[in-house]
């Protein structure tokens, strides 16, 4: 019996305006470091109820900022895949090889 010739499922594409988005995200970590550096810098006095005001804000953007630069690096260089819808009923892991069409 012979094997068939290896056929791809899906084509791989890059996503278009990949450019554009890295300059909105590099724009927006410089927005985000002089917030922190404004935050640093602007510290109330202690013993004040702002304080705490304070802490809370800045803990919360610290928050935003880990988790927007760590789903950056998924959003950074995205990909599509397109499925040959054709192929699909050829290939089967599952059937036996007399149940293939």
């Amino acid at each position: 019996m012979e094997k068939d010739d290896y056929l791809p499922l899906f084509e791989t594409k890059a996503a278009k305006g990949r450019k554009l988005f890295q300059f909105y995200a590099v724009s927006v970590l410089v927005g985000i470091c002089f917030l922190c550096v404004y935050r640093v810098t602007h510290v109330p006095a202690e013993g004040k109820v702002e304080r705490w005001a304070w802490m809370g804000l800045f803990f919360a953007e610290l928050w935003f900022v880990l988790y927007w630069i760590l789903t950056l690096f998924v959003r950074w260089s995205p990909i599509y895949r397109y499925t040959f819808k054709d192929r699909l009923s050829h290939r089967s892991l599952f059937l036996p090889a007399f149940m293939n069409v």
